[in-house]
């Protein structure tokens, strides 16, 4: 019985290094990731992912400790800040420079075309194209509440993680 009560306040007593050993390895990552808005987005985002997949591959040990979940510490906290933040950026950003491409048309323009796009999927054969069919009257939202919809189910998936 000693010798699991002993091991067991080892393990304790080693957590707190072996996350700040495993934070450590993260620095060299945070410190290359590009600003926000700056690089490929949300590529350089994916570049970053696979540069740390890469480096923990390199280090099995830090690879075990953060499997047991995230250090907690500044580097890790900085590196999914970053992240969050290029893709709450990138949404945005993306979005306005699609939107940009063709000078918009006036609300009810915009409305009176993308009604008249939903009339033409609605007279589809319902079988050979039943999703269309079924979703015709959800296709093509004002480019208002397109934004909308994409930026609020990103705000409201953090909001859960963060509530959850």
């Amino acid at each position: 019985m000693p010798t699991a009560t002993r091991a067991g306040r080892l393990s304790r007593d080693m957590d707190g290094p072996l996350r700040e050993a495993a934070d450590s390895i993260l620095a060299s990552l945070v410190e290359a990731m590009p600003a926000l808005g700056e690089g490929a987005g949300l590529d350089g985002a994916t570049v970053v992912c696979q540069d740390l997949c890469q480096v923990l591959m390199a280090h099995p040990g830090a690879a075990r400790m953060m499997a047991s979940g995230p250090s907690r510490m500044d580097n890790e906290r900085a590196f999914t800040e970053r992240l969050l933040g290029h893709a709450l950026h990138e949404f945005t950003v993306g979005s306005a420079a699609i939107d940009a491409i063709e000078p918009a048309p006036s609300p009810d323009e915009e409305d009176s075309r993308h009604r008249r796009w939903r009339a033409d999927y609605l007279t589809a054969s319902p079988e050979q194209f039943p999703r269309t069919v079924r979703l015709a009257n959800e296709l093509y939202p004002s480019v208002a509440e397109q934004f909308e919809f994409g930026h609020g189910l990103l705000v409201a998936g953090l909001r859960q993680r963060v509530d959850g």
